[in-house]
């Protein structure tokens, strides 16, 4: 999967914040389960964004995906299962492992627990990129139909946000479903900054000059993180168009960009201190 739409951030996992799966974990009137990797990024405001009704578990990145699926499953009958989680044509990564057409055979006792714990009609929607592309995607999501006895709906494309390339329309379907998008429009909609009445290119002048900006020189390189005094949140985005920074001899520095997309996460945190300086560009 692409780094643009779903980012792969290892080291934003932390064991204390992956829910563990206990016999508390689900309700028995569950009908929709939505199992959400950790290595996806910003997979909390994914889970906080899911629609009313919905069960998320959160995979652990560092046990069997499959397996953890398989306990969920057998605590309460659902109608729809949503899984999202990294993946490439005719493959997806839950937990430390992949389910591809080349493991189906060493998971199809649990697939066929999966399937006894299915009511019916019951319905499987895949968010991993393009993991119904190839001639190998079409094979796999057929596969899954036939083991689990389920309409099966996946991308051919990236997933994500729609800013950077991705959407959250499941191309390709098995058959006719009625299962709705487990999250919120807002949940996955994008925030850009832009301004229509404005020039495309917008410079800035920040003085004095950031701590950590006054000694470098050309071939080094600063932390974004550290001069937006990120501290708090497992992973950030940042994504530019152009960005270029401009030291000037004088004891300050000029910012110039001209295309900005921020994460939710960077926009909640850094708001005040991002508005004042952007504010100054328009002045």
């Amino acid at each position: 999967m692409q780094n643009l739409i779903l980012a792969h951030t290892r080291s934003a996992v932390k064991n204390s914040v992956v829910a563990p799966l206990s016999n508390s974990a689900l309700t028995v009137s569950s009908q929709r389960l939505v199992f959400i990797d950790a290595a996806v990024q910003d997979y909390a405001d994914l889970a906080a964004g899911a629609i009313p009704g919905a069960e998320v578990i959160v995979l652990h990145p560092h046990e069997d995906g499959v397996t953890q699926i398989s306990l969920a499953l057998a605590r309460t009958p659902v109608s729809s299962i949503h899984l999202v989680a990294h993946g490439s044509p005719g493959s997806l990564q839950l937990g430390n492992v992949q389910l591809s057409l080349d493991t189906l055979t060493q998971y199809q006792s649990q697939l066929q627990q999966w399937r006894s714990a299915l009511s019916e009609p019951a319905e499987l929607l895949i968010y991993g990129c393009r993991v119904a592309d190839t001639a190998v995607g079409m094979a796999f999501i057929q596969a899954l139909k036939g083991l689990l006895g389920v309409e099966v709906a996946a991308s051919t494309t990236p997933v994500g946000n729609s800013a950077l390339g991705g959407n959250w329309d499941l191309d390709v379907r098995t058959g006719d479903m009625t299962a709705a998008l487990a999250f919120s429009r807002e949940a996955i909609a994008p925030i850009p900054l832009f301004w229509k009445t404005k020039p495309p290119s917008l410079s800035m002048k920040i003085s004095p000059m950031p701590a950590a900006l006054r000694h470098l020189k050309v071939g080094r390189s600063m932390s974004l993180r550290a001069i937006l005094k990120l501290t708090s949140g497992d992973s950030t985005t940042l994504a530019t168009g152009a960005l270029s920074v401009y030291r000037n001899p004088l004891p300050s520095m000029t910012v110039t960009h001209s295309r900005m997309m921020m994460s939710r996460r960077i926009l909640r945190l850094n708001l005040p201190y991002l508005m004042p300086q952007i504010q100054k560009v328009f002045s």
